[in-house]
């Protein structure tokens, strides 16, 4: 009979000029280490990117409500003239169109 003898699972992992042999044990080790590793570098990378992403929409959403808020006084103005011409006599309104912006602002 011939006798057989079992290997160890063996990896031999080259990067450059050097060369690392893992055996058994310890190659299931390094596997799982380099996967969790390659996961937190991962996880990393999309919290910065997320923060600069929220950064930027932050800033843009600012800057929306900034635009409504100008929108919103510009009605509010055009509002209190229409009201101030429609108080006055009709055929006063083109002479009082002056004196009601003035007021509205």
């Amino acid at each position: 009979m011939s006798e057989e003898t079992e290997t160890p699972q063996e990896l031999e992992v080259g990067v450059g000029d050097k060369k690392l042999k893992l055996r058994g044990s310890d190659l299931l080790t390094s596997v799982i280490g380099m996967i969790v590793c390659s996961g937190l570098v991962l996880l990393g990378y999309v919290l910065l990117d997320h923060k600069t992403d929220a950064k930027d929409q932050g800033s843009a959403f600012v800057s929306v409500v900034r635009e409504m808020n100008a929108t919103a006084k510009e009605s509010l103005t055009a509002q209190r003239v229409m009201n101030c011409l429609i108080s006055t006599e009709q055929k006063d309104r083109p002479s009082q169109l002056a004196m009601c912006e003035r007021l509205a602002k």
